[in-house]
């Protein structure tokens, strides 16, 4: 019996240990008020080809890390100084430490929900650390410099222009530097310790692109990502089974042990 509370105990404190972490994940939860739309941000938008996401949607990309050091407001900055001019032939190619994508929130079946969440994931073996800015139009064509005569469009300024639920995400990436200790003591004398296999040295390269994942899903309740319901709904469901067996299992167990008592009691007589 002891044996047994033992090998349980060893047990509890192993599942207590700190699993190795497989992947970093920046969350950036904001609202989809309307706002005016921008059509000077439109045209840079599709010259340029910015990826366009949709809620519920999920997309791979890879950046470049901007090098160790650098100041998170120095990333590709000042991001106009690269695309004042849209027409010109010899525009400077967007910068490779940051993405710019427009997130659609104006499809109806989107519109009653009032929160998006975009969560980026990268695995944790890339040393980076990442950015996110969500902007509405106005803000976005602030931050680019973007003034009427900067653009050469065929249709005329919209006056006023329209409402819209769309924003634009700003992601950049930084090297994190993050190197390993020169020594695992002292988890090298217990190998199967979740850290004790490090490897020996995390630094990527200069030009290396780290891999990762975006999602944008719209916020439930204003707080529950989309993603989470089906897990939720099991869980209620495996809680109110589990709720409504107790008694019988009770039951049957106290008929278990009355029964016991009661033959150890004639066993004693």
């Amino acid at each position: 019996m002891r044996f047994c509370s033992t090998s349980l105990a060893v047990l509890a404190a192993l599942l207590l240990l700190p699993p190795k972490a497989a992947a970093n994940t920046e969350i950036t939860n904001f609202a989809a008020s309307e706002r005016a739309d921008d059509a000077l941000l439109r045209v840079r938008a599709d010259a340029f080809g910015w990826p366009t996401m949709r809620p519920r949607e999920t997309a791979d990309w890879t950046l470049v890390p901007a090098p160790l050091g650098t100041l998170p407001q120095d990333i590709c900055s000042p991001p106009s100084a690269r695309h004042l001019n849209l027409t010109s032939s010899d525009a400077v190619a967007p910068c490779p430490h940051e993405l710019w994508l427009t997130l659609d929130l104006d499809e109806a079946a989107h519109t009653r929900y009032t929160k998006f969440t975009l969560r980026l994931s990268w695995v944790a073996s890339y040393p980076t650390d990442f950015y996110m800015d969500i902007l509405d139009p106005a803000v976005a064509a602030s931050l680019l410099a973007l003034t009427p005569g900067q653009v050469e469009t065929d249709a005329p300024h919209p006056e006023p222009e329209p409402q819209t639920r769309r924003k634009y995400a700003r992601i950049r990436a930084r090297d994190a530097g993050v190197r390993t200790p020169p020594s695992a003591f002292p988890f090298s004398f217990f190998p199967w310790f979740p850290f004790a296999s490090v490897p020996s040295n995390l630094t990527a390269p200069e030009d290396a692109q780290v891999p990762f994942v975006l999602t944008l899903e719209p916020l439930l309740l204003s707080v529950l990502p989309a993603s989470l319901l089906p897990f939720l709904l099991l869980a209620a469901v495996v809680l109110g089974a589990a709720g409504a067996a107790l008694p019988w299992v009770q039951a049957f167990i106290g008929g278990l042990v009355d029964e016991a008592r009661k033959e150890m009691k004639e066993k004693g007589e």
